[in-house]
């Protein structure tokens, strides 16, 4: 049986810059001439009077002999494949299910995992009987089978000669590890196995230390709008990006105001219910570090009253989530500190992997306040979502 999103997948295995700029959208009709690498494993079983199967949620009638399990990174070019740490399907570990499934059902797990780059994949590995990074093979996926099997006699067909150019991470967090650098990688430069030669891996240790390696504050604005925010006004359809201490579109203004120190507040003023701000960037950001009971998107505000507002935040196309600002504000005309529990916009559907629009506000009528210290952080004691 032949398993995984990657196993018929042309696109997936040609990775970015391919057809299109993210290498996305595309169909295997797309790529005339081209072999999935279920087909070339297919092709060559078939070849020995064998049989082979696709089945890319490993489900099956009779039970094979051996399933191979094709997956890997969904493709991507520049910033888009930005992330916050190397480890492999953070927070979403479908592939790994699939694996474990498969090996609780006694069927030896032969991996291909398509990447570009080296990710901690310990997890994967454990439920592997065989592990191959086959990178990125583009348009030859039967190059892939070339060297997965044997020829009919048993003997080599092509040699498994393949070794790391540059270390393998032993955890997510040891990025860049490399030859030299003193650091101890799972796997070293130039490690690769040949057929001939075996290596039993113990169970390699799972854990992750996320305590010891916690980021940090993850701000949005201090002072400034921070890298790799844009700050953007919208009004009645008109946008414009602040780049200066003022900005006015229509009906909408903002300015720098001082609070603790010069130009550390954005003054901002709604002169109708069609004007709104938001945060932006052009690549998503990954923002799972903030994916705990105590992750909280904080700022200060300065308003009268808050009813009437939502504050958004958005990853993409169909991915946005809307709430109610004063189910997280009081009624004061003071400075007050607001922390709304990331729980909260996740729980509405926005994925913290990929966010663009980090924060944004609106309101039903025209309005004015004052912000200052926005970002993503971690509160001492969760806080709990509205009604919840």
């Amino acid at each position: 049986m032949v398993a995984g999103d990657g196993a018929h997948n042309i696109g997936k295995q040609s990775g970015g810059w391919t057809i299109t700029w993210q290498g996305t959208g595309n169909e295997n009709s797309d790529f005339p001439g081209a072999t999935s690498i279920y087909t070339g494993i297919e092709q060559t079983v078939e070849a020995a009077g064998g049989e082979a199967e696709l089945s890319v949620d490993g489900s099956f009638t009779e039970k094979p002999d051996v399933a191979i399990v094709v997956f890997g990174e969904t493709p991507y070019a520049e910033g888009n494949g930005d992330i916050a740490n190397v480890e492999y399907q953070r927070g979403d570990k479908q592939d790994l299910a699939l694996l474990k499934f498969l090996k609780a059902q006694g069927i030896p797990v032969v991996s291909v995992f398509i990447t570009g780059r080296p990710l901690w994949v310990t997890p994967e590995l454990n439920a592997s009987d065989a592990f191959v990074v086959a990178w990125l093979p583009g348009s030859e996926g039967g190059g892939v089978a070339d060297v997965l099997f044997s020829k009919p006699d048993g003997s080599v067909n092509y040699p498994m000669h393949g070794k790391l150019s540059f270390s393998w991470p032993a955890d997510p967090f040891q990025n860049p590890v490399n030859k030299g650098d003193g650091k101890q990688p799972l796997f070293a430069y130039d490690y690769g196995l040949t057929y001939g030669e075996s290596a039993d891996l113990p169970q390699l240790d799972e854990s992750v230390n996320s305590a010891a390696n916690a980021a940090g504050d993850a701000v949005i604005f201090q002072q400034s709008v921070q890298q790799p925010w844009s700050l953007i006004a919208t009004s009645a359809g008109e946008q414009g990006a602040m780049n200066s201490n003022v900005l006015s579109v229509n009906t909408l203004s903002i300015r720098t105001a001082d609070r603790h120190v010069q130009e550390d507040t954005l003054q901002i003023e709604f002169g109708s219910n069609e004007d709104s701000i938001r945060f932006f960037s052009p690549f998503p950001e990954d923002l799972l570090d903030y994916a705990v009971p105590t992750g909280v998107l904080a700022f200060d505000i300065e308003h009268s009253a808050t009813t009437g507002m939502t504050v958004s935040m958005s990853c993409g196309d169909g991915c946005e989530a809307e709430l109610a600002l004063d189910d997280f504000t009081t009624a004061d005309n003071n400075w007050q500190s607001v922390a709304i529990p990331l729980s909260c916009f996740v729980d509405k559907g926005v994925n913290l992997r990929e966010i663009y629009v980090p924060m944004a506000l609106s309101a039903e009528d025209a309005t004015e306040f004052k912000l200052s210290d926005i970002r993503f952080t971690r509160v001492e004691t969760p806080v709990a979502c509205p009604g919840s």
